[in-house]
């Protein structure tokens, strides 16, 4: 909607190409709440959705698969690129000629936007010799479409991970950070209960927080993959690295 807006576009209708790309289910072009960009939504202080820079000034509907094919079926012009096209549509152009001669496509959108809340759920363990500091392991809890390997086997992790740790705590075992089990609400939405959340807390985690251990879409398929931030790695770079000007370290 965003590449669509930029391009001129009075409006956008959307529907599923699952061979393409998976459904997405927000025109947010960002995270957090598009009402408090840049800072936390509990401090009951927002722009109007309409005045948010991270959404669209067109409206955009998301359409059925057969309404898909409707339209596209009836439109004229240069031929679509080979990799836009959809097994089982008839053969269309690029538009926006429609074949049946006066006929134009009227979008009229009615949704309203309506202010839901969110809930972060927490769970601690004291460390022992660093208490103030914090290793934070997080999984989101919702999820849009298909979305059981993403939130639901991120979820049961991380119970699993709280409730073998819990046992571990009281048979004597005591973790050298704190450590945070976090399940963040509104991850499909622009991973809005996690960004709030940092927002809320930058300053704190900034200067406490050690490391985050991820458990969105742990389980998808057989190979092994991992990803790490190299902002620690950077960090102790530079501070070990000579000043070119003064050649100090």
């Amino acid at each position: 909607v965003h590449n669509a807006e930029g391009a001129g576009a009075r409006g956008v209708l959307i529907f599923p190409d699952f061979a393409e790309v998976p459904v997405y289910g927000h025109v947010h072009f960002g995270t957090g709440d598009p009402s408090t960009p840049g800072f936390p939504s509990f401090n009951h202080t927002q722009f109007p959705p309409f005045k948010s820079s991270g959404l669209p000034k067109i409206p955009a509907q998301p359409i059925s698969l057969s309404s898909a094919k409707t339209l596209l079926g009836k439109l004229l012009g240069r031929s679509i690129p080979e990799k836009w096209k959809v097994p089982d549509f008839l053969s269309h152009g690029v538009g926006p000629a429609l074949s049946s001669e006066g006929h134009k496509v009227q979008l009229e959108v009615t949704n309203g936007a309506v202010s839901m809340e969110l809930h972060n759920v927490f769970g601690s363990i004291t460390g022992r010799f660093e208490p103030e500091h914090y290793i934070l392991i997080g999984a989101q809890r919702d999820s849009w479409g298909p979305g059981a390997a993403k939130s639901g086997v991120g979820t049961a992790i991380l119970l699993e991970l709280a409730r073998t740790m819990s046992m571990m705590v009281h048979n004597g075992f005591q973790p050298r950070r704190s450590i945070l089990f976090v399940s963040w609400d509104g991850g499909d939405f622009g991973s809005i209960g996690a960004t709030e959340w940092l927002e809320g807390y930058l300053s704190m985690l900034h200067l406490k927080a050690a490391a985050y251990i991820s458990l969105d879409t742990p389980v998808l398929g057989n190979p092994m993959k991992s990803n790490v931030s190299p902002s620690l790695l950077a960090e102790h770079t530079l501070y070990y690295t000579f000043r070119p000007n003064t050649a100090q370290s």
